[in-house]
């Protein structure tokens, strides 16, 4: 944090002379302070930490600071990616990390189970003798749909 800005905050606590001493600045730097204009950086940054957020949320908060730095290049911004990092690191802008799979399978359970009628045998010896199925999970609440193929091996 800036000294000064601190001296800010806890102006009302402490006197600004009394702060100013203990923390080794001068009154007068810190009255300069209040009155002067953010630096050129400090004014690029601003705009840019916008052009940031602008790419973060049209991307549904999913880019990190590579996908976002190349986008802010596409867009003519000339800024490197460490500095699209700090930038985004510092107001907490970090992408959704999702999982590598979801698992589907609860096989801890106490339900009925079909028997194995192939015992292992996946030459039945002639086409439709054994049928295989598969289950597709479809991306909705009630409805899964299954498909049924002939199994038939041929040697």
């Amino acid at each position: 944090m800036n000294i000064y800005r601190f001296i800010y905050t806890q102006k009302a606590r402490f006197s600004i002379v009394k702060m100013s001493n203990v923390l080794g600045v001068s009154p007068s730097g810190y009255y300069k302070w209040l009155t002067r204009t953010p630096s050129l950086r400090a004014q690029f940054n601003k705009a840019l930490l916008v052009a940031i957020k602008g790419v973060y949320e049209s991307s549904r908060d999913n880019y990190g600071s590579p996908r976002v730095h190349q986008q802010l290049l596409k867009e003519g911004w000339k800024v490197s990616r460490p500095r699209v990092a700090r930038l985004m690191a510092r107001h907490g802008i970090r992408s959704k990390i999702r999982p590598k799979w979801t698992v589907t399978t609860d096989s801890s359970h106490n339900y009925r189970s079909s028997p194995n009628l192939l015992a292992g045998e996946f030459a039945p010896g002639k086409a439709t003798k054994a049928w295989v199925s598969d289950i597709t999970y479809l991306p909705t609440r009630w409805l899964f749909c299954s498909k049924l193929t002939p199994h038939s091996v041929s040697n």
